[in-house]
């Protein structure tokens, strides 16, 4: 199964206008589609700033992780919204670091 799905309302100790997302299973294209999606509804609902959890994460490919990236990039180009990936599984660090997305990503990881 995977799933986008949002955590909290707000995230504690944040402006109201942070949000919290969590990808649970396999992190392919079709769910980095709609972690997009559910990213761009975000920001023309005002949200400024997306923590985007990826510690649920089974499995990921390198297209998704490009996918996520390039949306980032253009999100923040675009609406000034800034997305954060925050604690990446071991599948998302294997594979990030593969293909060298992490730093990319902004996983805080080397």
């Amino acid at each position: 199964m995977c799933e986008v799905r949002s955590t909290t309302p707000t995230v504690p100790g944040a402006p109201a206008t942070t949000r919290e997302l969590a990808l649970d299973g396999d992190l392919d294209v079709f769910l980095a589609a709609r972690l997009c999606r559910e990213l761009r509804r975000l920001a023309a609902g005002g949200a400024d700033h997306v923590r985007v959890d990826l510690s649920g994460v089974a499995w990921a490919n390198a297209s998704a992780l490009r996918h996520l990236a390039l949306a980032r990039r253009e999100l923040l180009a675009g609406s000034g919204l800034v997305v954060d990936v925050v604690r990446p599984s071991p599948a998302v660090v294997r594979v990030g670091g593969w293909t060298r997305l992490t730093g990319v990503l902004g996983c805080g990881v080397a």
